[in-house]
């Protein structure tokens, strides 16, 4: 005879369980991105659009070459014609491909490019009839995960791969800002490892969006520091897209200045020379750090070094030591703190003369250190800067 079991309803989870399980996936997910972000950094260690090539009526005309020594000014000249062949040269990029298709004006129409990854960022620049949006760019991951980043203007909706909303963002002079009348969809359980899936794909099509990069507009990123926790506040946005040089200005105030700066020290290269192009480069930003020091006042900082998670890093420093140059250290090319304390917002900004750019696991190891430096709920907006010359 069988007696019936009373089976009673589990207790609710109590308040600190719930704070220990977010805890858990946020320690997760950022492990996730990690691993991720090593893999995706593949692309721009690979991408040197600086790297000269042999000149055309010569037996390895177009190759890539390693100069033992060149001159700076023809240098230059040699960098920017390299940097034109390369925007065609996938291989050059760490892309294993590039594909475009263009409309019948030769208007770039949509590019697709596809990593060694696996990670594929499709862009697409002609809205079919009816569609609100001006550009749309897919990302799929190699899991197969997709985010799609819909632009109407200077408006950004982040969707899944099902067409869900996930948030909706307007860059505007004070930053990137979450629309108010729409719920974060990063708010709801589990959000730590829809974050995590949203910052790989973000950081992918902000290399993607890179390559473009020009002195009227630029690829611009934007995250709160706390993303390094895998957490997103109700006023926080991830934002990822091309703005002009003049909506970077509006919020990064040393923008235009640093860009003169970085022209400076380019032009003090002139009529020097360097065994390679790693060489110039290194030389550029020392001129450079040398002119921020001089000229930048007390919010612009070269070469300014973060330390890393203690218990990432295994060492222990003074937090108020000279970091520079240390073990267990970050650094970054410029960072622009005029509107930590109105906007809380820091400005990076990677200064490319050839060398590779600002990885994206670099870029997630920033996020936390300008947390555990300047407080969880700074904002951060990376771009990329070039010498105009």
């Amino acid at each position: 005879m069988f007696r019936p079991v009373s089976i009673l309803p589990s207790p609710a989870p109590s308040a600190a369980d719930r704070r220990e399980l977010l805890t858990l996936q946020s320690d997760l997910a950022a492990l996730a991105v990690r691993h991720r972000l090593e893999k995706l950094a593949a692309i721009v260690r690979k991408y040197d659009p600086g790297q000269p090539r042999a000149p055309a009526g010569q037996s390895n005309g177009g190759q890539w070459v390693h100069e033992a020594s060149h001159d700076a000014a023809a240098q230059g000249a040699r960098r920017e014609n390299a940097t034109q062949d390369a925007r065609h040269d996938a291989a050059s990029e760490g892309w294993l491909s590039i594909d475009s298709t263009r409309t019948p004006s030769g208007a770039i129409a949509t590019q697709t490019f596809r990593a060694a990854d696996g990670t594929i960022v499709r862009s697409d620049h002609v809205p079919p009839p009816g569609a609100t949006w001006t550009e749309r760019h897919s990302v799929t991951l190699p899991d197969g995960t997709i985010r799609v980043f819909e632009n109407e203007g200077l408006r950004q909706t982040i969707y899944d791969g099902e067409g869900r909303r996930l948030s909706v963002s307007d860059w505007t002079p004070n930053g990137p800002e979450p629309v108010a009348t729409v719920q974060q969809a990063f708010l709801v359980p589990l959000a730590p490892f829809a974050i995590e899936k949203t910052v790989v794909a973000a950081m992918a099509l902000y290399i993607a969006l890179s390559r473009d990069n020009g002195p009227t507009s630029a690829a611009v990123i934007s995250f709160p520091a706390r993303v390094y926790e895998m957490r997103l506040g109700d006023n926080e946005a991830i934002y990822v897209g091309k703005v002009t040089a003049q909506e970077t200005q509006d919020i990064c105030r040393k923008y235009t200045e640093t860009q003169n700066l970085t022209n400076e020290a380019v032009d003090r290269m002139i009529g020097k020379r360097f065994r390679n192009a790693a060489d110039y480069g290194t030389a550029v930003h020392h001129e450079l750090k040398e002119l921020v020091a001089q000229k930048g006042g007390p919010f612009l900082a070269a070469e300014k070094s973060f330390l890393k998670a203690k218990e990432e890093a295994g060492i222990f420093y003074d937090e108020n030591a000279n970091l520079y140059g240390k073990k267990g250290t970050i650094r970054v090319d410029v960072l622009d703190s005029s509107r930590e304390q109105d906007l809380r917002t820091i400005c990076v900004y990677d200064i490319k003369t050839g060398r590779r750019g600002l990885n994206p696991y670099r870029m997630f190891e920033i996020a936390g250190a300008v947390a555990r430096k300047h407080g969880a709920n700074m904002r951060i907006i990376v771009t990329e800067m070039r010498p105009q010359r």
